[in-house]
């Protein structure tokens, strides 16, 4: 008992020794940002200091701009401020001349880490896409996926028998096949309509569910998947597509795409191949092009589309790891405490043998203070904190 007391104090005890060396010897954190200027017909890179609470501007041949040229080259982002001060780019002025050009034309989708990294509650709702008062309210059942589907009423948490049997039937005549693998919605009642939910099935297919005035329209896709990481729903006016989707194909290779409204079909974004498992995705979408960022903590990439989605310009920067850079002098293998599945896990990564010959001279040490061979194991694997918790918790 005592020894297991002894691992987990040497591993507390470099936890902490690493937020300490981390907070005291780090360089400053720098987050990096790519817009791109219609005007420059170029990437705007933003640097913050979010030590120093500095910002700096640069286009991506290196020249740098202050706050006013990096507004004045954005006018999509600053359209109403450069309009009032007369500073609208005069070769885009039949924007300025009429925003909702702009507005009907814009709209931003993302996928965050929070969005795939977290596990959920199994119980969805269902909004009616058609209410009688042109109002979306929150329904009174939730709905689960067991077996079958099951709406359960959230006064009196029964089932509600008539609502779930139709619901089944629908899912029958459409093919659906269980277990759901995923369900994925818009839970938000802040939106002018709504477009019901996709979900995933057993066979491996994306069908799109429909609430209208108690009836069930459900619709299956031509989009087959091995397994889905994430479908970000968006009603937009626009009505260009439903949802973003990032799933894994056949061969197990990541690919990221809009369902479009027309016919369901899978429209794949360029570069999807490349995604990372832990990259965040933006699609920006402006009067005048697509763009999409896709960013993690070694890289952003940032692909300028036509409006057909076809590749006009391009742009990846390396990111500076702003990791615990001292770990390695502390134990052999670092411990990060990271998010799989919905759960916290330790994982060793980063083998260091600089920390490996520390924590053999430390545990040569214990040894010659005879605090026996078990301490010189605490302090070889786990460095100075094994050499504090072997002085705590040993014996001489």
């Amino acid at each position: 008992m005592k020894f297991i007391c002894a691992i987990i104090s040497a591993i507390l005890i470099n936890f902490a020794l690493s937020e300490i060396l981390a907070k005291s010897f780090l360089q400053d954190e720098i987050k990096i940002k790519v817009n791109f200027s219609p005007v420059l017909d170029d990437f705007i890179i933003s640097n913050f200091n979010l030590t120093q609470k500095t910002t700096e501007y640069k286009t991506s041949n290196g020249r740098e701009l202050d706050l006013d040229e990096y507004i004045e080259n954005l006018p999509f982002d600053f359209a109403q401020y450069l309009i009032v001060n007369k500073k609208f780019p005069s070769q885009l002025d039949f924007f300025a001349d009429d925003l909702s050009l702009i507005d009907d034309n814009s709209q931003t989708i993302s996928i965050r880490e929070k969005d795939f990294k977290f596990a959920e509650i199994p119980l969805y709702i269902l909004f009616e896409s058609a209410p009688k008062m042109l109002i979306l309210n929150y329904p009174d059942a939730f709905l689960k996926f067991e077996n079958e589907a099951e709406f359960v009423s959230l006064k009196t948490l029964k089932k509600d028998e008539i609502l779930s049997s139709k619901l089944n039937l629908a899912l029958k005549n459409s093919g659906f096949k269980f277990p759901l693998k995923g369900y994925f919605s818009n839970p938000s009642s802040r939106k002018a309509f709504d477009e019901g939910a996709f979900l995933f099935d057993g066979d491996g297919y994306i069908f799109h569910l429909k609430q209208i005035r108690d009836q069930f329209i459900i619709y299956k896709t031509k989009i087959y998947a091995k397994s889905v990481k994430f479908i970000k729903v968006d009603e937009n006016p626009r009505r260009e597509f439903y949802a973003i989707a990032w799933f894994k194909n056949e061969q197990n290779e990541n690919s990221l795409g809009l369902i479009s409204y027309e016919n369901y079909e899978f429209i794949k974004l360029p570069s999807s191949d490349l995604l990372d498992d832990d990259d965040e995705i933006n699609l920006e979408i402006t009067p005048l092009h697509k763009i999409l960022t896709f960013k993690n903590k070694k890289r952003l990439k940032t692909e300028v589309l036509n409006p057909d989605f076809t590749p006009y310009k391009h742009i990846e920067i390396p990111l500076s790891k702003r990791d615990k850079k001292y770990n390695k002098f502390l134990f052999f293998a670092p411990l990060n405490l990271i998010i799989e599945d919905g759960k916290y896990v330790l994982k060793f990564d980063e083998f260091s043998a600089m920390a490996l010959v520390l924590g053999f001279c430390f545990g040569l040490f214990l040894l010659l203070l005879k605090r026996g061979f078990l301490s010189f194991l605490m302090a070889l694997f786990f460095g100075i904190g094994g050499v504090i918790s072997a002085l705590i918790w040993g014996k001489k």
